[in-house]
């Protein structure tokens, strides 16, 4: 049992680090709004709007790979931008297979016959994913700032003006890059949807504006957003050997001395997953691409001149997905330690770890805390938060593959798009949308079984609480289970082959 205690420590650790980080960027942040609220009262972020003649010229992207559900959406928005049509280009950036192709096509003739500047960049191959698209792209972008808006993406139509207007956060010649807030259009559509926004919600109002406006590094989230061409170019453009380019690209911006902005209170509506399965996959995909560039950067951030406090904090936040094998690690251990605690060896475990671990809640704390900053309702937040929390648990088997994979693997992956309007491709017979097995499925049934195996050892042995904690986790592992078995399990045998005939014809030809 003394390698277990041990273990088990190090788990605690290393999850209170992280929670304790959490909580440091929650303090951050009230400190940074006092600081905001000071400097709107004393006037020092009026300023003039400039003229129409002085606006710079903006290159719009829009990456797309299999959106027929979306596409026109996002076209038709970004036709109806608020900019002069002289300094806006549209490139829609599209790599699909299926009828996306042709309704973009189509689409963009018609905007082209009344004015609009917007062009299809269509490859063949996905070589490089969404990062070679906009890398391809490059050469034609005119303008002297590129947007990109992946899409699902819907711009309000005053989005450019009001940056390079009213805000003109691009006066500064050292800002590089620019990051909205994103918002959901289809955020209270369900339980799963609300669940996903609180997530996010720590990360768009809390840590990024405690790091971007306390000197730390901060990151460029994909989509929403706009780069300075130079600082692009500088950094070393669009690099397809991680799964989270923007990520990759934004630190590599700032350890040039560059600098980001980001704008809280700019928002651009976005979708959000509508599926366990669509959320799992995105999950990984960016449980992944992270560990990846935290690989590839290490030793350029160590080697920076950026100080220790920088060093650290970006340490933990290229790694924050560290956090759920070490999650997975607690509800493995966990249950094990309780019941090895109790008599008749009890105090097997010190009090100062028991202690330690209630340092956890920091992490509810910031979820709670991003959700009084948005001022929204705390009607129905209990079970939604309780939604969020199984969320994190459900997923940690799967990142855990990923972010070992992200360690060990010298390929990238397949970068695998996250379903948009995936309740309609399901109506449609799956449409574009592919389904296939998902090996990490055995494991939730694993964890799911080993946690009914916990409850009972727990209940029997009096420790009522931990044993209906155990039930919360087990529940998670088995619900994420299910959704993939049945969602696998209802797809016609010929539509399941020949979309993982699909998807394994590309993922030879996709990378390289």
């Amino acid at each position: 049992m003394e390698i277990l205690l041990v273990l088990y420590c190090i788990d605690v650790v290393i999850l209170s680090a992280y929670a304790v980080h959490a909580g440091t960027l929650l303090l951050l942040r009230v400190g940074s709004r006092r600081r905001w609220f000071m400097s709107r009262a004393e006037g020092d972020t009026a300023r003039p709007v400039g003229a129409d003649q002085d606006r710079p010229s903006v290159t719009v992207q829009i990456p797309a790979f299999n959106e027929c559900y979306v596409i026109e959406r996002a076209i038709l928005a970004a036709s109806r931008l608020d900019y002069p049509g002289d300094r806006l280009q549209i490139q829609i950036l599209d790599d699909s297979t299926d009828e996306t192709h042709a309704i973009a096509r189509d689409l963009a003739e018609a905007l082209r016959s009344s004015g609009v500047d917007i062009e299809v960049l269509h490859r063949s191959g996905r070589s490089g994913y969404k990062a070679g698209a906009l890398a391809a792209a490059m050469p034609r972008a005119r303008g002297e700032f590129v947007a990109v808006l992946d899409a699902d993406f819907v711009p309000p139509p005053e989005w450019l003006r009001r940056i390079f207007g009213s805000l003109r956060v691009f006066d500064d010649p050292n800002v590089g890059f620019v990051q909205a807030r994103w918002a959901y259009h289809n955020r209270e559509t369900s339980a799963l949807t609300r669940g996903q926004a609180i997530l996010l919600d720590k990360h768009f109002f809390i840590e990024q504006p405690a790091r971007c406006q306390s000197g730390l590094f901060f990151n460029f989230n994909g989509s929403g957003g706009i780069w300075r061409k130079t600082c692009l170019v500088d950094a070393g453009g669009w690099q397809d050997d991680t799964l989270t380019e923007d990520l990759d690209l934004s630190y590599r911006a700032q350890l040039r001395g560059w600098r980001g902005v980001y704008l809280e209170n700019e928002s651009v509506p976005s979708e959000l997953p509508s599926t366990l399965v669509a959320f799992k996959r995105q999950q990984r995909r960016w449980a992944r691409g992270s560990t990846q560039t935290a690989r590839k950067l290490a030793g350029r951030i160590l080697s920076s001149q950026a100080s220790f406090g920088q060093k650290l904090a970006s340490g933990l936040h290229l790694t924050s997905y560290f956090f759920q094998p070490f999650l997975l690690g607690f509800v493995l251990l966990w249950p094990r330690v309780v019941l090895a605690d109790s008599p008749p060896s009890g105090g097997y475990v010190p009090v100062w770890l028991h202690l330690l671990a209630t340092t956890l809640v920091l992490a509810s704390v910031a979820l709670v805390a991003a959700h009084w900053t948005e001022r929204r309702r705390f009607a129905g937040f209990a079970s939604d938060l309780l939604v969020a929390l199984a969320l994190a648990v459900g997923t940690s088997f799967s990142n855990t593959v990923a972010v070992f994979q992200g360690l060990v693997s010298s390929r990238p992956g397949e970068f695998e798009r996250t379903p948009k309007n995936a309740a309609e491709a399901w109506k449609a017979g799956y449409g574009c949308y592919d389904l296939r097995w998902d090996s990490t499925v055995l494991g939730e049934v694993a964890m799911a079984g080993y946690g009914l195996w916990a409850v009972t050892g727990l209940w029997l042995g009096g420790f009522f609480l931990s044993a209906l904690a155990m039930a919360f986790y087990a529940l998670a592992y088995g619900v994420f289970a299910w959704s993939q078995l049945v969602r696998l399990f209802s797809m016609p045998v010929r539509s399941a082959f020949s979309s993982a005939a699909a998807v394994q014809s590309r993922a030879t030809s996709g990378h390289r």
